[in-house]
């Protein structure tokens, strides 16, 4: 146990924790670590949209798309802003992941773990699904996940990842609070 290690990372407080352990857990035990992030899929936030703006991630187009060209005013316009949100979506998700991961990796490797024993992977899908596949796929024998991400209230409804995580695992699980 503790040979190979997977934890989730979303950046939050908790996944922060959830990443001193496994890597606390890792070092004390001489095991790999794998840093695994969850892509996001909720709506692009006005504010993330008009920072894809800024960065030129996205361009603000100034005609609306053929789909949309006989549409009236207002309607044109919104849906303009809906393309325009997931094509910034499809650009910045991955760059925000390779950020947590890179500053997950960092945290793991100043509390110990060598470079050579930690490594990153980023998913699409449904995070806890995406979380068991991969586990089971490296052949990991803990997962390791903090108690609460950034999800929102439909994750209170639904279940949260780590509630889901520890059910359907096989693998011995930790989760961080």
């Amino acid at each position: 146990m503790f040979e190979r290690i997977l934890v989730a990372t979303d950046g939050s407080d908790h996944a922060n924790k959830a990443v001193d352990v496994a890597a606390d857990l890792a070092v004390k035990y001489d095991g790999r670590l794998t840093i695994l992030h969850i892509l996001g899929h909720q709506e692009l936030s006005d504010d993330l949209l008009h920072a894809a703006r800024m960065e030129h991630l996205v361009e603000p187009s100034r005609q609306p798309p053929l789909a949309a060209a006989n549409v009236p005013g207002n309607l044109a316009a919104v849906w303009r802003d809906a393309e325009q949100k997931i094509t910034a979506a499809n650009k910045i998700y991955p760059l925000l992941g390779e950020n947590i991961l890179t500053h997950a990796k960092e945290r793991a490797i100043d509390r110990g773990v060598s470079r050579n024993s930690v490594e990153t992977a980023m998913k699409n899908g449904e995070p806890a699904e995406q979380i068991l596949k991969h586990a089971e796929q490296e052949d990991n024998d803990t997962i390791i996940l903090g108690s609460r991400g950034l999800g929102n209230i439909k994750g209170l409804l639904m279940g949260s990842v780590s509630h889901k995580v520890s059910h359907l695992a096989k693998q011995t699980c930790i989760t961080v609070k």
